[in-house]
C-alpha cells in the first residue's frame, strides 16, 4: 500500500503546471519526491491532498451537542465575527473536544474546491486533505514541536492546535505573544530550526509532509470532497467475489450444456435403437414376438425420460398381438386410439380368429371383431378394465 501525498499551491492548476509530490510506502518510509506535471506522479493506491502552512486557520469554539454535520454548519456563524466573512466561503473540519470547546479548522473553499475538482478529473480524488501544520509528530502535553516550512516555522502546540510564524518581526512579535499565553516547558525542534527564546529545547530528526505516517485530528475529505473511500475500500472484494461468480457461473452453464448435449445424444440413441425394433412394422406386417419386448423395453425408457407414463396402451396390445400372431398376419390398416388399437386384416379362419382371442385374453386384452363399411373386417383390441 502507496500513499501519494500532494502539496496544493493556491494557484493550482491555473498558473501552476504541477504539484510537489511524495510517495509513502505503508511503513512510513518515503520512497521518492518530485515536482511534476499529473502526467509524472507515480501510481498509488491512495492520494492525499496537502494544505501549505498558514492557509488554514485552527481555533476553538463552543458548539451546541448535535451531529457532526449539524456541528459543522454551525461553525461558521460561531466563527463569524472572529473570520470577518461570510461562513459559505469556507470548508470547516472538527478536530475533537479540548478544554470543554470544539477545535475547528478552516480554510478557504474556492481554493481547495477547484483543486479537488481538478484532481477528481484526472482520477486522483483525494482519500485524505489535511493542513500541513498537521503532519508533525503530535507533541506531548507541555511541549511544542517546531518545523520549517515555506512561510516560515511552524509551531505545533497541541493534538489540535498549530499556528505559523513568518520570518522577520512579524513572527518575532507572534511567538512572544504566544508564549506570553502559555509558554511550554520543552520545545522540539525537527530539523535546522530556530528556536523560540527562553525555552529549553531538544533536536531531533527533521519532520514534515514527506515523512512517516501522519496523525491529524483534521480531514476535509468529506461531503461535496468526499472520494467514496467506502467504495474504494470495498473494490478489491468485490472484484473478487465478482470473479468467483463469474468462474461459478462458467461452469454451471458448463454443465447444463453438457447435460443438454447428453439428453440429444440419448434422444437420438433411443430414437434410432426404435426404428430398428419396428422395422417389421413397416410394410404392413405386424410385430414379430421376438422384438415386442425389447421394443417396450426402450419405449418404456424414453417415456420414463421424458416424464411420461412408461406403458403405452397402445404399444401393449400391438406387442400383445405380435406374440398370439407372429409374422403370419398381414395388416393392411392400423389405428390406434384412446388406448384402443383397430386393425383391419384379410378374413382369417374361425380357428385362428378363436386362438388368437383365448391367448390374448391370457394376457389381460380382449379381442373383438366387426364389420366395417364395405363389408372389411375389422378387429378391435382393447385391455380388460
Amino acid at each position: 500500500m502507496t500513499v501519494l501525498r500532494l502539496m496544493l499551491r493556491p494557484s493550482w492548476p491555473d498558473s501552476e503546471p504541477g504539484l510537489a509530490w511524495a510517495l509513502i510506502a505503508a511503513s512510513g518510509e518515503c520512497l521518492g519526491t518530485g515536482d511534476d506535471s499529473p502526467a509524472h506522479w507515480p501510481a498509488s493506491n491512495s492520494t492525499e491532498l496537502i494544505l501549505p502552512a498558514s492557509l488554514t486557520l485552527f481555533t476553538r469554539v463552543k458548539l451546541p451537542q448535535a451531529s457532526r454535520e449539524r456541528q459543522l454548519a454551525a461553525a461558521g456563524f460561531a466563527l463569524e465575527e472572529q473570520l470577518a466573512s461570510d461562513p459559505a466561503a469556507n470548508l470547516y473540519a472538527l478536530g475533537g473536544m479540548e478544554e470543554g470547546l470544539s477545535a475547528v479548522a478552516v480554510v478557504e473553499a474556492f481554493v481547495l474546491r477547484r483543486a479537488v475538482a481538478m484532481l477528481k478529473q484526472l482520477g486522483r480524488a483525494p482519500d485524505r486533505i489535511i493542513p500541513e501544520e498537521m503532519c508533525l509528530p503530535e507533541p506531548l502535553p507541555g511541549q511544542w514541536l517546531l518545523a520549517n516550512c515555506a512561510s516560515g516555522r511552524i509551531v505545533r502546540r497541541s493534538h489540535t492546535q498549530a499556528c505559523v510564524l513568518p520570518q522577520g518581526v512579524v513572527g518575532d512579535a507572534l511567538a512572544a505573544r504566544l508564549l506570553g499565553e502559555g509558554a511550554p516547558e520543552v520545545q522540539h525542534l525537527c530539523g535546522d530550526v530556530e528556536a523560540l527564546p527562553g525555552v529549553a529545547l531538544v533536536r531531533e530528526a527533521a519532520a514534515g509532509w514527506q515523512q512517516g505516517r501522519m496523525a491529524s485530528p483534521y480531514d476535509f475529505a468529506m461531503g461535496e470532497l468526499a472520494s467514496n473511500r467506502l467504495w474504494r475500500a470495498w473494490a478489491p472484494a468485490l472484484k473478487t467475489s465478482g470473479i468467483i461468480l463469474a468462474v461459478l457461473f462458467a461452469g454451471q452453464l458448463a454443465l447444463l450444456l453438457g447435460e443438454a448435449g447428453w439428453l440429444a445424444w440419448r434422444k437420438h440413441s433411443l430414437t434410432s435403437e426404435i426404428r430398428s425394433l419396428t422395422q417389421p412394422l413397416l410394410g404392413a406386417q405386424a410385430l414379430p414376438g421376438a422384438t415386442a419386448l425389447p421394443l417396450m423395453r426402450v419405449v418404456d425408457n424414453l417415456r420414463a425420460e421424458r416424464g411420461q407414463a412408461v406403458r403405452d396402451d397402445a404399444l401393449y396390445l400391438m406387442a400383445r398381438l405380435g406374440e398370439v400372431a407372429g409374422n403370419t398376419l398381414n395388416l393392411s390398416a392400423l389405428e390406434t386410439e384412446g388406448g384402443r388399437v383397430q386393425l383391419r386384416a384379410p378374413a382369417l379362419p374361425d380357428e385362428a380368429f378363436e386362438r388368437y382371442r383365448q391367448q390374448l385374453a391370457g394376457s389381460g386384452v380382449l379381442l373383438n371383431v366387426r364389420r366395417s363399411e364395405g363389408g372389411v373386417r375389422e378387429w378391435i383390441l382393447t385391455r380388460e378394465p
